[in-house]
């Protein structure tokens, strides 16, 4: 039995370049959208879409990237 659509979402998603380690150093940062862009490998619209709450929406204000340090995001990418 395959996993319903509604539960493909976030790094669940076979297309996802963004995992929640790197949504909560976007989240955190205070680097702008092109830069964030660059460093991860993905667009500034991206960016700006986990930002304003379009996509990753279901990860709670907790999880500003008071945990996510640098190192994290090196090994992830």
């Amino acid at each position: 039995m395959s996993i319903p659509r509604h539960d493909k979402r976030g790094s669940l998603n076979h297309n996802s370049k963004l995992d929640l380690i790197k949504v909560r150093h976007i989240l955190g940062s205070t680097k702008s959208n092109a830069a964030l862009g660059r460093e991860l490998g993905v667009s500034p619209a991206a960016i700006s879409n986990v930002r304003t709450g379009r996509t990753w929406f279901w990860i709670d204000d907790d999880w500003n990237g008071d945990n996510a340090d640098d190192g994290d995001i090196a090994e992830a990418a």
